[in-house]
């Protein structure tokens, strides 16, 4: 039996309660997990449990704020940026070296805290570079700076942070 008051989800074949008009009505995609086969929206991703939009502007420095991120170094940056996202199963939506930060702009699925992001992007790009590039170990104890910035996208939209991101290199 059910409550009064709470709406019928999945599991209930095509019942028509207001919950599921709404759902339907609206096209959210919790009417596409209860059952009526939509084409999917999108704007969300899926895992084995949920419908997510997860995305976060990152920002972080090399050590001492130091302007080392041009030419090679630049590039493989970008290269390794890419491939340590594709492998967390995390999308890059724009991305904007410049010579003393970074700037990324990231979706990922909720698995992975911004924390975990942060730290697994920055790790494995500094390994790599400081491997390739030996002459990093000369110039800084270690890459990148301890500290970060991180914020979801929601406060703002998504193509204001986007413009911001690919105006850095006009602002430099």
């Amino acid at each position: 039996m059910r409550r009064r008051g709470l709406p019928a989800l999945a599991g209930r074949g095509s019942r028509r309660t207001p919950f599921n008009k709404y759902l339907a009505e609206t096209n959210f995609w919790w009417y596409y997990i209860g059952g009526v086969n939509q084409m999917p929206d999108p704007r969300y991703k899926t895992n084995a449990g949920s419908v997510f939009s997860l995305k976060y502007h990152l920002v972080w420095c090399p050590k001492y704020r130091k302007k080392l991120l041009t030419g090679e170094l630049e590039a493989r940056l970008k290269v390794l940026l890419y491939q340590k996202a594709e492998e967390l199963k995390a999308t890059i939506h724009a991305l904007e070296i410049m010579p003393d930060h970074v700037h990324i702009f990231i979706e990922s699925d909720p698995t992975f805290a911004p924390a975990q992001i942060a730290a697994q992007l920055k790790g494995f790009t500094s390994h790599e570079l400081r491997k390739e590039f030996p002459w990093l170990k000369s110039r800084l104890p270690c890459m990148w700076s301890r500290s970060y910035y991180i914020s979801s996208v929601g406060s703002v939209s998504e193509s204001t942070v986007k413009r911001y991101i690919a105006a850095q290199k006009t602002h430099a």
